[in-house]
């Protein structure tokens, strides 16, 4: 079980988590990696996955293939960035096909697509692989489910683990790690 399949196994320990067999096949036929395609299936099969106090909602995986084909996203995804959650501003966070790093794209540009417009040139590219971008993104949540921690020792977690997450929208995640410029994987 990866990282945010268990984040929402502790956030939602009533629900049982199925692959969602139609997601599955677009996100892979997209070229992402079996097991990322699974671990996001799995994550959020048919309900928004809310993380990091509503700062990050992970995007149900029976609504991927429509969000992305969405006149708004699909320049993105033309150019290999699929879009599976969004930040608390509304900016999606995409994984890059190319590399497989989370980047987060800044909405407000996509409000003006242009025949000239090159997507990669609106997106923040973290360093982050999917993995470790989750990892960081859903550690809160974990404690706070986790009946050792919970909610009343969080500040006590927070204070020792020196947790500091991830950007919940493309400024922060700019003024974090910059535009940058997309990597090869």
């Amino acid at each position: 079980m990866s990282v945010l399949t268990e984040a929402a196994a502790k956030i939602h320990a009533d629900r049982r988590y199925t692959v969602n067999a139609s997601a599955h096949a677009f996100l892979t036929g997209l070229g992402l990696p079996l097991a990322i395609s699974e671990d996001i299936c799995a994550a959020t099969f048919d309900e928004p996955l809310c993380l990091y106090q509503g700062g990050i909602t992970v995007i149900p995986s029976s609504a991927l293939e429509s969000l992305n084909n969405d006149l708004l996203y699909l320049p993105w995804l033309r150019d290999g960035y699929i879009t599976i959650a969004s930040g608390a501003c509304g900016d999606p966070i995409a994984i890059d096909v190319k590399t497989t790093r989370m980047a987060y794209v800044f909405h407000d540009e996509m409000n003006h697509l242009a025949p000239d417009l090159v997507p990669s040139k609106h997106v923040v590219h973290t360093p982050l692989s999917y993995h470790d971008f989750w990892h960081l993104a859903t550690r809160y949540d974990i404690a706070l489910h986790d009946p050792q921690v919970g909610e009343s020792g969080l500040d006590t977690w927070l204070s020792l683990s020196g947790y500091a997450g991830v950007p919940v929208d493309s400024d922060q995640a700019e003024s974090t790690w910059g535009r940058g410029m997309r990597v090869s994987a």
